[in-house]
């Protein structure tokens, strides 16, 4: 399975990106993509009271 993360997720995650190999590139059902949602100022998306 291949999660592209954006660079606001792997900084808020602190992960450094990998390459991808030419097998994870060929599975497009395998393939997600993940972002990081700011909602209110609060990164879990509660809202505001």
């Amino acid at each position: 399975m291949l999660i592209q993360c954006t660079k606001k997720l792997l900084t808020e995650l602190k992960i450094k990106p990998t390459p991808v190999t030419e097998e994870e590139q060929q599975q497009p059902l395998l393939s997600w993509h993940a972002n990081l949602v700011t909602m209110a100022r609060k990164k879990n998306g509660s809202s505001h009271e």
